[in-house]
């Protein structure tokens, strides 16, 4: 069985502190469903997604805010909605300055 196929993608406007974008990813499964080694139904239940929606970020220091919102489209045989999440985002490293 051939694994899934996903690609992802971002085009982002940064205005410091503030980053605005466009995101999205595509999904697509390769191979078939089986059951005990037979391709599950005509089509082998393959499943497909598409997925685009804004995202922006706000900077503080080396962290920041992020607020993310995915509209999924073409969706077949899979669960489908929409996805919105918030995150903070903070390095457990502290950066290293060049020259160091």
């Amino acid at each position: 069985m051939a694994g899934p196929w996903r690609s992802q993608c971002m085009v982002k406007r940064s205005l410091a502190p503030l980053r605005v974008g466009l995101q999205g990813y595509a999904f697509q499964q390769l191979g078939d469903d089986q059951s005990w080694g037979i391709k599950v139904g005509p089509d082998g239940n393959k499943e497909r997604e598409f997925a685009f929606g804004p995202q922006v970020r706000y900077g503080i220091g080396v962290g920041g805010f992020v607020l993310r919102f995915l509209r999924m489209v073409a969706v077949l045989n899979r669960a489908s909605g929409d996805r919105i999440w918030f995150q903070f985002t903070i390095p457990l490293v502290a950066p290293r300055h060049a020259g160091e």
